[in-house]
């Protein structure tokens, strides 16, 4: 009999915030606001987020940054790890915009930027021979240095 009362205790209980997070994301796949590949990203992203900080009683922006160098230190792609991230900011998100959290933990956390190691370089402007040779193509319309 205990069992039974166990069983419905458990019934009664209220769903996790990240089980009723997965919840949203299956509404926003069926209202064709997310595509059920995004949902599973974000999932397997906020899943690698709480199994490795799984023992941690505080979740701040100091976890998450230790997340991130935890991925890099064990040699995880900036991309991956930009991926996974945003599984986990999704989830924050939520929470924010449900009002269960007043701070997300995610925000302003980057992975990888110019000039940091493993981070994409962007380049700010053309060069000046990119530009003439840009000029040139618009005004003849041939591609320069195509062989056709």
């Amino acid at each position: 009999m205990i069992s039974s009362v166990t069983t419905t205790q458990n019934a009664l209980a209220p769903p996790s915030p990240v089980a009723e997070w997965h919840a949203h994301l299956d509404l926003q796949v069926r209202a064709g606001q997310m595509a059920k590949d995004t949902a599973t990203t974000y999932r397997h992203g906020m899943r690698k987020l709480t199994e490795w900080a799984s023992q941690q009683e505080s979740w701040n922006r100091t976890l998450i940054l230790e997340w991130v160098a935890a991925l890099k230190a064990e040699g995880k792609a900036v991309k991956t790890i930009s991926i996974w991230l945003t599984g986990a900011r999704n989830f924050f998100q939520w929470m924010l915009s449900e009002g269960r959290i007043t701070v997300d933990p995610t925000a302003g956390v980057k992975v990888g930027g110019i000039g940091t190691p493993g981070g994409r370089k962007r380049r700010l402007q053309l060069t000046e021979a990119e530009v003439v040779k840009l000029k040139a193509m618009l005004r003849t319309g041939k591609i320069i240095g195509d062989a056709t």
